[in-house]
């Protein structure tokens, strides 16, 4: 869906809402709708223009419904504090995005460098992510970058 899209395209491209949802609606009911209730296809105009109310059973289906992006919990997790700072067990990595295919090695000349960090949990699951760009992979970079969220 969003192959080959960077941050920066993905924000001059989804400027409010609206738009989103209007991308969202044509990649979902691009088929025709489907209640995930009790799979009728026929619908209406549900709350508001991004909602399907099935015609059946008159669930009000939103466009975000059984997707990633229900309750919104990307943004919600986009918006959190830059000032939290993971603790515990912490696994880092750095990695390349964007760019074009061709571009190989480390080369930050057409790719922007990044760093992740996860928080591992005491039982071995995922915690939470943080990510954030990095001018190079310098040690001091680095350990300048890690300094600050971990």
């Amino acid at each position: 869906m969003f192959e080959g899209i960077n941050a920066i395209t993905f924000s001059k491209r989804f400027t409010n809402n609206k738009e989103w949802y209007n991308y969202l609606i044509a990649i979902k009911w691009s088929k025709g709708f489907q209640c995930s209730k009790c799979n009728c296809e026929e619908s209406y105009r549900g709350r508001t223009y991004y909602y399907r109310r099935c015609k059946q059973c008159g669930y009000d289906e939103s466009v975000t419904d059984n997707t990633l992006f229900h309750g919104m919990k990307v943004q919600a997790a986009m918006k959190k504090d830059k000032n939290d700072k993971l603790n515990g067990k912490v696994d880092i990595d750095e990695t390349l995005i964007g760019g074009y295919p061709s571009a190989v090695g480390r080369s930050i000349e057409t790719k922007s460098a990044l760093l992740v960090e996860v928080k591992i949990l005491p039982d071995g699951r995922t915690g939470n992510i943080q990510m954030q760009p990095i001018e190079n992979f310098k040690a001091d970079t680095l350990k300048f970058a890690i300094k600050n969220c971990v």
